[in-house]
């Protein structure tokens, strides 16, 4: 749906509470060059997902892409979309 959001539904059984999630990832292209979208991208979001995986469970995690490209991941602001000379992308301070 090129939406960001994570939709979480816990049902109980047997005296346990489970939890499932919905996972929309966003997208990350670039909008001006779909010829396809007629009047532009009605509920899209930019972003991806992440997952932190533990011994017994994974917490989705939704990053939001900003308009400059630039997106927060654990306290970081990496921006512009830009790479590093292996690939990687370009690491700024939030403070």
């Amino acid at each position: 749906t090129h939406r960001l959001a994570i939709s979480p539904e816990s049902a109980g059984y047997g005296g346990k509470l489970r939890t499932l999630y919905g996972f929309e990832v966003g997208h990350l292209m670039d909008v001006r060059k779909a010829g396809y979208l007629k009047g532009g991208p009605a509920n899209w979001q930019k972003g991806f997902g992440l997952f932190y995986v533990g011994k017994y469970n994974a917490t989705p995690h939704a990053v939001p892409v900003e308009d400059d490209g630039s997106f927060v991941v654990e306290g970081r602001r990496y921006g512009e979309i830009k790479r590093g000379p292996k690939g990687q992308f370009m690491q700024k301070d939030v403070r």
